[in-house]
């Protein structure tokens, strides 16, 4: 559904740039040999030309003075407007060299990083009336900038601006300096400054370990990087986070401390606000569209002095996603577009085939807190109803809501304390006791603090008893006792959610959404991944989960979850994943030859050549079918933002403040190109709080291997996936078939470094359930 464009009033962060496209630019050509080409150009003659591979075979030197080429360089003449992709990265090189020698700190070169002046720094505004902030401490204005060719509404290519606004703390002062001011560095993490080659950029901090004790000049480390066992302080400086400043600023400003941390949150505010954020990029699109900038000696180019707007023939007509339809029951009679008001008017999706309707529960928690737990579990079975509430979100409880009956066995085992070993002791007691009566929990409530959140996976009571549940097929609901005695204002939504994860990890389906697919057969894959490790600079490892979405009749139904990988197997483990699924739904469904399949991949990377390549040829393997196949990356980084000028944001009760203005709804996408879509899944409504900031739109590329390009089509789908988590009743910021494969990746990654873990404790009836919610 497109929108009336007359009541549009959005910016997209790209200023145009122009140039004379029938300029003619001289350039140098030089063999290209091999990877190291381009650097040792660069490093010899980098501050007199700018080099760019072009082809297979040539280099491109153009010359940033007058000047003459390097040495053996053939001349040639090329013309500005054939050559798109060499003025974006001109121009880019230029606008680095020109903020360097505006005074500029150039933090980064692609993108281009570069910070606010130090007149414009958030803290020392902060310290206003209070008192002097010393120059070495700070919070100052990050500018990104990326200069791209972009094709929007598939007209002819341009050159754009794009540009983001953040903030970087600033904390530079060597560590025995720092020792010297009685700053307690000890338990912070410290870096040394590495320098790059290229002197129009700062050096670059590089973390090295975390400060446990000092010896004299030097700084002895632990989860340290090779060879930083022991460090100079004077060769060190704290990285620049957030709690490494606090402890800066404590110390520094003393009983002013508190008033300034309280103006600087205000700044931070201001700035991340919509309005905040736009107005600091518009004054950088400004001074840059009043600056002499050029591509080569005697060719300008000029930066536009705003940024694209709705109005502009260019700008990318705006849609709205359509709202999702939940499904109640399997004949499709019952419906609702509001999945839990559908659940509590019809009840679950396979209300009339579940098992168990009455399941047998046992309670893991720590015996100084059974009663209150005891009150807790009593409110998730029966249910919370709150005096005045306009809305009664968990009245029903989990047992009506569900169409359940009351658990037939409800067991305590208590832990002494909050240690590992005593909750291992509650856990095989509970074991012990299944064993005793001959039959198996079908649940197990683990009791966890806030606490368990800071400790080693290894040591982690909550991980341990879910590795050590799991082992035996019995899936494990979490829930922190700071949470459960919480108001039952409060407590509702806490359970509501909790309330819907237990049914799907007791193998429910709460609802399915229709698809209202044209095709036979549509099956979506989702690659997550996350990175695992129990230290900063330990040894970590990229692991990939995999989820797996069918649609043959009309409804998306969750069909496969993989174990999780290492990233360097996540194709074989895809490709055998596909195999798995196809085979096993084409004999089911008895699939005749030239059958209509679309495979859609959505994935946390782009896909290679290869990858795509590898997924036709196991198709062709797989039967002569009519397949369809489209590789779409969905980005949650990436250099674009949408601001809706008409959105006012909504009022947080909790801070009488707004949150979410200029954030365009959820479900609304524009077309960057025929193969690209921003689609916000994060409106002011989902905004959580209003120090949140402007949200990001998801950024949805499809790649060139792609035979099924319908990218309004695939937008639509990605905003009902983000409808569909079984974990809350919010919609997600990202749809289901990456999320729920993020969850798989991080949790399995965790739980393989507790000693209950085994690999094969995922095969049988619980690996195909929602057992990571």
């Amino acid at each position: 559904m497109t929108s009336n464009r007359t009541t549009e009033n959005l910016l997209l962060n790209v200023a145009l740039i122009t140039f004379d496209k029938a300029a003619h630019l001289e350039v140098g050509v030089l063999p290209y040999h091999d990877k190291n080409t381009c650097p040792e150009l660069r490093a010899r003659y980098g501050s007199s030309h700018f080099f760019r591979r072009d082809g297979a075979s040539e280099v491109f030197a153009i010359p940033i003075a007058e000047g003459s080429f390097p040495p053996g360089a053939i001349k040639r003449s090329i013309i500005l407007g054939e050559n798109f992709s060499l003025i974006a990265a001109l121009a880019h090189d230029h606008l680095t060299r020109f903020l360097h020698s505006k005074g500029r700190k150039v933090v980064g070169y692609k993108p281009l990083k570069f910070l606010g002046t130090p007149k414009h720094d958030l803290l020392k505004k902060a310290c206003g009336q209070f008192q002097a902030c010393p120059d070495w401490l700070g919070i100052r204005l990050k500018y990104q900038i990326d200069v791209r060719v972009i094709n929007l509404r598939n007209k002819l290519p341009h050159v754009g601006l794009i540009l983001k606004v953040n903030t970087a703390r600033i904390i530079d002062k060597a560590c025995d300096a720092l020792i010297r001011e009685n700053i307690n560095i000890v338990g912070l993490y410290v870096c040394i400054k590495e320098i790059i080659i290229d002197q129009l950029i700062e050096p670059h901090l590089k973390l090295i370990g975390k400060v446990v004790s000092i010896k004299g000049d030097e700084l002895i480390l632990e989860d340290y990087s090779e060879g930083f066992a022991k460090v100079k302080a004077s060769e060190c400086y704290l990285e620049p986070r957030a709690e490494n400043l606090d402890r800066c600023m404590e110390q520094i400003f003393g009983t002013n401390y508190q008033e300034i941390k309280e103006c600087l949150n205000q700044e931070l505010f201001d700035i991340r606000t919509g309005k905040g954020e736009l107005d600091k990029a518009l004054t950088v699109i400004n001074f840059l569209s009043g600056s002499n900038l050029f591509l080569a000696p005697g060719l300008n180019f000029y930066v536009s002095k705003q940024f694209l707007k709705s109005e502009d023939e260019l700008f990318p007509r705006l849609k709205k996603a359509t709202n999702p339809i939940y499904i109640f029951d399997v004949t499709g009679k019952h419906t609702d577009t509001w999945n839990d008001g559908g659940l509590n008017k019809y009840g679950p999706y396979d209300a009339r085939t579940f098992t168990p309707r009455s399941p047998k529960i046992c309670v893991i928690c720590q015996i100084g807190k059974k009663g209150r737990v005891e009150q807790f579990l009593q409110k998730f079975l029966t249910g919370i109803t709150v005096q005045n509430a306009k809305r009664q979100y968990f009245n029903k409880g989990f047992i009506r809501k569900f169409h359940l009956e009351n658990p037939s066995s409800f067991e305590f085992f208590v832990a002494d304390n909050p240690s590992i070993e005593a909750y291992r002791k509650a856990v095989r007691e509970a074991l012990q006791f299944q064993l005793a009566g001959d039959f198996r929990w079908d649940l197990a409530f683990v009791q966890t603090d806030e606490s368990f959140h800071r400790l080693a996976y290894k040591i982690n009571p909550y991980l341990v008893t879910k590795a050590a549940f799991l082992s035996q097929q019995i899936p494990v609901q979490g829930f922190e006792m700071e949470t459960a005695i919480t108001s039952d204002f409060s407590l509702q939504y806490v359970l509501n959610n909790i309330s819907l994860a237990t049914y799907a990890k007791l193998g429910g389906v709460p609802w399915l959404i229709k698809a209202n697919l044209p095709i036979a057969h549509e099956f979506v894959f989702g690659l997550g991944s996350a990175s695992i490790g129990s230290s900063r600079l330990g040894e970590r490892e990229r692991v990939v989960g995999i989820t797996t979405v069918f649609s043959g009749d009309g409804l998306y139904h969750l069909h496969n979850l993989s174990d999780a990988v290492p990233i360097e197997d996540f194709e074989e483990t895809l490709l055998k994943s596909v195999r798995a699924v196809i085979e096993k739904v084409k004999k089911s469904m008895n699939w005749q030859p030239r059958e209509q399949v679309r495979l859609i991949f959505h994935a946390f990377k782009p896909f290679k050549n290869s990858e795509a390549d590898a997924v036709e040829a196991v198709m062709k393997e797989l039967g002569d079918y009519n397949v369809e196949f489209a590789y779409l990356h969905v980005a949650e980084y990436h250099p674009f933002t949408v601001f809706d000028l008409n959105q006012t944001g909504k009022y947080d009760h909790q801070t009488k403040t707004t949150k979410g203005s200029l954030a365009p709804e959820r479900g609304a996408f524009i077309s960057l190109s025929k193969n690209e879509v921003l689609l916000t899944l994060t409106g002011p409504n989902e905004v959580k709080r209003p120090e949140d900031g402007l949200p990001q739109p998801l950024h949805l590329k499809l790649h060139r291997n792609s035979t099924f390009r319908d990218m309004d089509y695939i937008a639509n789908q990605v905003f009902s996936f983000s409808c569909h988590s079984w974990r809350t009743y919010l919609p997600s910021s990202m749809p289901v078939t990456i999320m729920y494969s993020e969850l798989i990746a991080g949790l399995l990654g965790k739980l393989s470094e507790t000693d209950e873990w085994n690999k094969y404790s995922l095969i049988g009836k619980i690996g195909s359930s929602r057992w990571f919610l």
